[in-house]
């Protein structure tokens, strides 16, 4: 049975862990000025502070640092079934659609680029199966494993407060649950409501998956650099700002003498008085120096090596300026390669996927199935499993790089140009490199068809030309006669765009003596009937 005390003393004991978390979840939701102006509070006096103030500079780089990271699943992901049939690749594609999968998956990317980890939990909800990620403030993780540590053995979401002010946590293990309060009780009558007042796990395993930074702890170490970075950017330029302030308006002073009522000119005038009676009076101004450039360029230089330190390679970006500061901090990023650390969390999240798929489709579909939670009843495959590929393309600089290598490798006879395609477009599979090799040729045009370029529209008919007898829509002899008709190429040079398209054709819609109806999806399952 879960005991209560070890869940209070659990949050209890990451309770600093919790807090900083959620001070990086503001910064990455964009509120981020008040803890500048505590930073600013902290340094200057009572009398400076509003100043400051009045010009602080509302420059926040998480969320473009962290955007900068989190793109994993914004440049192609492909899941496929490995070791099964097409009923589980049509249960995944549901599912996938279903969860909107990519989507949340990026959302815990971000999580797990901002606090080092992420916890990803699929439920059921009021429409059915969902999928969400929790945030890093509102759940902490515990290990009892003494071969695997950083394994999490319990999961505790911190779940709110009830009407007297107690904390409520749902605590998770593999086999049980509970409703804990902070007061060291279980709150059967809450267990009782969520269905669950047995206090067991149905799936029989922590319904989440838990994605973590570290190789060494359980719970990383939150990642208080970025904090601290995210925080004195902002304040060297508000610094900057009130120097500025203060050089604009010089000081007149007035030595050995006396105005009446003076107008200060703008807003200040110093008496000066010298011992010596004998001096003249005399008129001056102070106007102070602000060396704008060096504190940029110290600016850029911190930023530079705090990128470094997180493995990002920070290219030649010019200098900073007094006339383009932020938009010169967001180019020091935005230029910023992070192609390997990337690559380093596709591998990551390759078994997170791994291990939610198999949470998904082996522990939970079934007995959703069972209790009437899911309207599509198919039952996973027991040999099947789910292979995701990701497609981490390189941008910038980099990308240049990798074009210009494929291209010398190309003329030198090292690679085939569809080799050289996919090398270029790693999200796309091999149908769909094939499918642009024939636009490319399509919109070159072929050595001995119509010299005259083709136009958009008839690119696109083109290919769709090639799409119908590629899919067995159509018979290539009819494919090569349309491009003939359509375009007034020569019977050869049609031929000899198809390639092997078309070769072997069997009607999509009948094979033999039997006729298939198109399937029809109920919602439930494919049916398919036959004459």
């Amino acid at each position: 049975m879960i005991d209560p005390r070890l869940v209070c003393k659990v949050v209890k004991n990451q309770a600093h862990t919790l807090q900083t978390n959620y001070k990086m979840i503001d910064f990455l939701e964009g509120n981020l000025e008040p803890y500048v102006n505590k930073c600013l509070a902290r340094v200057l006096s009572p009398r400076v502070l509003p100043y400051a103030l009045e010009r602080m500079v509302p420059i926040n780089i998480v969320p473009r640092y962290v955007d900068k990271l989190s793109n994993i699943y914004q440049t192609g992901v492909s899941r496929t079934i490995v070791d099964g049939n097409e009923a589980d690749q049509e249960l995944l594609s549901w599912y996938e659609k279903k969860l909107c999968v990519n989507n949340e998956m990026h959302q815990s990317n971000r999580l797990y680029n901002a606090c080092r980890a992420a916890l990803i939990h699929p439920y059921i909800g009021e429409d059915g199966p969902e999928l969400r990620v929790i945030p890093n403030d509102r759940f902490v993780v515990y290990s009892d494993d003494m071969i695997e540590p950083t394994e999490p053995t319990m999961v505790v979401l911190l779940a709110g407060r009830d009407s007297e002010g107690k904390e409520i946590y749902w605590a998770y293990t593999d086999m049980e649950f509970a409703v804990v309060k902070s007061d060291e009780t279980i709150d059967y009558a809450s267990m009782e409501l969520m269905g669950l007042g047995d206090g067991l796990n149905p799936y029989g395993a922590l319904p989440f998956v838990y994605v973590n930074q570290s190789h060494l702890r359980l719970v990383p170490t939150p990642d208080t650099d970025t904090i601290r970075m995210a925080e004195y950017i902002p304040a060297a330029l508000t610094d900057l700002n009130l120097a500025a302030m203060f050089a604009a308006f010089s000081i007149t002073y007035i030595k050995n003498g006396e105005v009446a009522d003076p107008a200060y000119a703008p807003n200040a005038l110093w008496f000066l008085k010298s011992d010596d009676p004998e001096k003249e009076v005399e008129i001056g101004t102070l106007k102070p120096e602000v060396s704008y450039q060096e504190v940029l360029n110290l600016i850029q230089s911190e930023m530079s090596l705090w990128l470094g330190s997180k493995g990002i390679k920070t290219g030649a970006v010019g200098q900073l300026s007094t006339d383009q500061a932020a938009s010169g901090i967001a180019k020091v990023i935005d230029e910023a390669d992070t192609f390997d650390v990337r690559q380093a969390q596709t591998l990551i999240y390759g078994e997170a996927e791994e291990d939610l798929w198999d949470l998904i489709l082996n522990k939970m579909h079934p007995i959703w199935v069972s209790q009437g939670y899911v309207e599509n009843r198919t039952i996973f495959s027991s040999t099947a499993e789910v292979n995701t590929r990701f497609a981490v393309v390189p941008v910038g600089t980099q990308r240049q790089q990798l074009i210009q290598e494929q291209r010398d490798e190309y003329a030198a006879g090292f690679t085939t140009r569809t080799r050289a395609i996919s090398a270029l477009n790693p999200q796309m599979n091999i149908s769909q490199v094939e499918m642009l090799e024939q636009e490319i040729d399509l919109e070159r045009q072929i050595p001995g068809v119509d010299d005259s370029a083709l136009n958009g529209a008839q690119v696109t008919s083109a290919v769709e030309i090639l799409t119908s007898a590629a899919i067995g829509t159509i018979p290539r002899e009819s494919a090569v006669n349309l491009l003939v008709k359509a375009f007034g190429w020569p019977l050869d040079q049609a031929d000899t765009l198809l390639a092997g398209i078309g070769k072997g054709f069997i009607p999509s819609a009948v094979q033999g003596n039997v006729t298939t109806k198109p399937k029809v999806n109920d919602g439930n399952q494919v049916a398919e009937d036959q004459d």
